[in-house]
């Protein structure tokens, strides 16, 4: 009896034992299956490392080339600013001479006293940049009077506070509205030959007589230059002629108001010019005194 307890004993060991062998065989069949798993795995990121190692190796290169293409354009950038700074030049001569100056730099008053001189004249003084240094004087807003009426443009200047010299140029004339503070302060055209000219209006104004005036008239100069002349040779006084100016002013935005078509542009400067001459019209009232005027003229009978 002892005999079989210990044989039955010795069986169930062993029955025991082997489980458990084929439970480590199982569990180390596992463990290779999951390392070859984490081989193949591993291969697989090595390999995606070695191609982002050579997409980067490229693109290097390339940013190498790209650096040096980039080198080569700014030069050939640096040239061609050279050219257009002599270009720009080249403008501003032709602008000047037609009546739209743009000339501006720290040696601006002795060029402008050197134009005079020589007989360079200029409808309406040249622009001084609000910022030192920019040459030619930046332009901040341009248009088409077709799609913006002078009338609008004059309004959203002053309700916007832009200052500068602001540039209508029609088919055959330029004008220049120097506007600040939301009001202008000085107007003047290119056309000598207009009804409202100044050398009209004060001979109109029994100010001067036609033969005080023919003297301007044959000099070809324009309405500001005028006035400029009437200044220094002590023929009106100051007051007289700001008042003329702004007389002048009316008569010509009002002009103004009826264009249709045409152009426009505003620089944001200031002008040399004698500031005892300077006068404050604003827009606001302005509008509102062209809108009675063209109410007041709409309403009278057609002969």
């Amino acid at each position: 009896a002892a005999a079989a307890d210990e044989a039955r004993t010795l069986r169930e060991t062993l029955i025991r034992q082997k489980a458990e062998i084929e439970q480590m065989q199982r569990s180390n069949e596992q463990i290779r299956m999951r390392l070859e798993a984490l081989q193949g795995d591993f291969s697989i990121r090595v390999a995606d490392q070695e191609a982002e190692i050579r997409v980067r190796k490229e693109a290097c290169e390339q940013s190498f080339v790209e650096a040096e293409r980039l080198s080569q354009e700014l030069r050939q950038a640096e040239q061609a600013n050279k050219l257009l700074k002599s270009q720009n030049l080249d403008l501003q001569y032709h602008l000047n001479a037609y009546g739209i100056p743009v000339l501006s730099g720290s040696d601006f008053e002795r060029n402008l006293l050197e134009r005079a001189k020589i007989g360079q004249s200029r409808f309406f003084p040249a622009i001084l940049p609000a910022m030192p240094g920019q040459d030619p004087v930046p332009i901040v807003l341009r248009g088409d009077l077709s799609a913006f009426h002078l009338a609008s443009l004059l309004s959203f200047l002053a309700n916007t506070n832009l200052f500068g010299v602001l540039t209508v140029l029609g088919q055959n004339s330029a004008a220049k509205l120097f506007i600040e503070e939301g009001a202008l302060r000085l107007v003047a055209w290119n056309d000598r030959e207009s009804l409202c000219s100044i050398p009209n209006l004060l001979v109109e104004s029994d100010l001067l007589t036609e033969d005080e005036v023919a003297t301007y008239r044959e000099e070809k100069l324009y309405d500001l230059e005028v006035v400029m002349r009437l200044l220094y040779e002590g023929r009106l006084e100051r007051d007289t002629l700001r008042a003329c100016l702004l007389e002048y002013t009316h008569l010509i935005v009002t002009q103004l108001f009826e264009q249709e078509e045409g152009t426009f542009f505003l620089q944001q400067g200031t002008i040399l010019f004698d500031k005892q001459l300077l006068f404050r019209l604003s827009i606001t009232d302005l509008l509102l005194r062209t809108a009675a005027h063209v109410d007041q003229k709409q309403r009278q009978p057609q002969v």
